[in-house]
C-alpha cells in the first residue's frame, strides 16, 4: 500500500489567555468530508516537510510563515484501510496574513483545550491530544517539600509535575499535595499527583492522576473524570494498550536509556521506543535516561515529550 507524505500546522495563537488553533473544515465531497482538519498538505517528491507546510499555507488559507516559525510536533503513521497516510504535525507561531479559505473551505479558531477529537479525522486525533499536553513532565525527587517546589519550578512554567513521593504514606503525602497545589498553579505548572485514585479524591484541586503500573493493571475503565489528566506508567506494548484501554491522557514508557536506579533493566533505545507507540492513539512520554533537551528526538520517534527527574531536579 502506498503512504502519502502529508504536513500539517496547528496554526496557534493566544487569546484571552487561552491558546487557539486554525482549523477547516472539509468539504462533504471529499474522503473524511465534513470533518474538521488543520491546514497543510501532501509533500511532494524532493520537498522538505517544511518546505510543503509554507507552500501549502500560503496557497490553503493565505498565511506566510517562514520555515524558522515551524517547530516540529510529531510525526505518526495511519493506516485507513484504503490508504496509509505518515503525518508530520508542525506548531506554526510566526505567521503574517489574515486567514482565508482560498479553496472556499470554511475557516475557524478553536481553543486546543477544547478540541474534540471526534470532530476530526483518526489519522488527527493523537495530534490534538499531543497538543494538550506540555513536551515535559517533571518528576520530583526524594524529600521534596511545598518550599524547595517552588524554588525548583522556577524557569519550568507550561511544564507538568508529577509529585512522586513513595517514601510518603497517604496522610503525609495529602498535606504535601494540598501544599504544593498553589505552588504549581502560581509557578505555571500543572500538578499531577502519583498513586492511587483515593489520592486525587483527597486533593481534588490537583489537575490529574499518574497511575504506577501496580495500580493500572487492576482497573478494567478511566478511575477519574475527564475533567482530571491521567496518566500510566508503562515498559512494554501490552501496558501501553492497557493504558489505551483505560482512557488514558498519556503514558511513560522506560527505560529509553540506561539508569542508575533501574541498571539490570535493559534499555529500549529510541528505535525501540518508536517500534512501541506505532500505532498507538496514546500519546507517550520518553522517560529513563533523558534529558531536557531530547523533546525533540522523542517526537522523531513517535513521542509527544520525555520525563524524568534528572534533567532538572539535580
Amino acid at each position: 500500500m502506498k503512504t502519502v507524505h502529508v504536513a500539517v500546522a496547528a496554526v496557534s495563537r493566544h487569546e484571552g489567555g487561552r491558546e487557539q488553533v486554525l482549523v477547516a473544515q472539509r468539504h462533504a465531497h471529499q474522503h473524511q468530508g465534513g470533518l474538521l482538519e488543520f491546514p497543510g498538505g501532501k509533500v511532494e517528491p524532493g520537498e522538505s516537510a517544511e518546505a510543503a507546510l509554507v507552500r501549502e499555507l500560503d496557497e490553503e488559507v493565505g498565511l506566510r510563515v517562514p520555515e524558522s516559525g515551524l517547530g516540529f510536533e510529531l510525526s505518526l503513521t495511519h493506516d485507513y484501510g484504503d490508504r496509509r497516510v505518515q503525518l508530520d504535525l508542525y506548531r506554526a507561531t510566526g505567521f503574517s496574513g489574515e486567514p482565508q479559505g482560498r479553496e472556499d473551505q470554511p475557516l475557524m479558531w478553536l481553543d486546543v483545550a477544547t478540541l474534540d477529537p471526534g470532530d476530526f479525522p483518526a489519522a488527527n486525533r493523537r495530534m490534538i491530544q499531543v497538543l494538550a499536553l506540555p513536551a515535559r513532565t517533571l518528576v520530583t525527587g526524594a524529600g521534596v517539600t511545598a518550599d524547595e517546589l517552588a524554588d525548583r519550578l522556577r524557569g519550568w512554567a507550561g511544564s507538568q509535575c508529577l509529585l512522586r513521593c513513595p517514601e510518603l504514606d497517604d496522610a503525609a503525602y495529602q498535606g504535601l499535595a494540598s501544599a504544593c497545589v498553589p505552588v504549581a498553579r502560581n509557578a505555571g505548572c500543572a500538578l499531577v499527583l502519583h498513586g492511587a485514585q483515593e489520592r486525587l479524591a483527597a486533593v481534588p484541586d490537583a489537575n490529574g492522576l499518574h497511575l504506577p503500573w501496580r495500580e493500572a493493571r487492576a482497573l478494567m475503565e478511566r478511575p477519574v473524570s475527564r475533567a482530571y489528566r491521567l496518566g500510566v506508567s508503562c515498559h512494554d506494548r501490552a501496558s501501553l494498550e492497557h493504558a489505551q484501554r483505560l482512557g488514558a491522557d498519556y503514558a511513560f514508557l522506560s527505560p529509553v536509556r540506561p539508569t542508575a536506579s533501574h541498571p539490570d533493566r535493559p534499555p529500549l533505545g529510541w528505535d525501540g521506543f518508536e517500534a512501541l507507540v506505532t500505532g498507538l492513539d496514546l500519546p507517550v512520554y520518553a522517560l529513563g535516561g533523558v534529558g531536557g533537551d531530547d523533546v525533540a528526538q522523542s517526537r522523531r520517534h513517535g513521542g509527544c515529550g520525555i520525563a524524568g527527574i534528572g534533567f532538572w531536579w539535580h
